[in-house]
């Protein structure tokens, strides 16, 4: 976090913030197995790249 804050006082675009770091904590992927937000909330299915076509 130290140094996340120290580039924020930078006087150049902000590489990484406290907020960046705050986000990394947590998985951003979809689960595997089980109910995610998406589906639950959305009634949004997953599919692959491939299934897209």
């Amino acid at each position: 976090h130290l140094q996340a804050l120290a580039f924020e006082f930078l006087p150049v675009p902000t590489l990484m913030s406290r907020d960046n770091i705050a986000s990394m904590q947590l998985p951003n992927i979809l689960p595997l197995n089980g109910v995610d937000a998406l589906t639950k909330i959305f009634s949004i299915s997953r599919r692959t790249l491939e299934g897209m076509k």
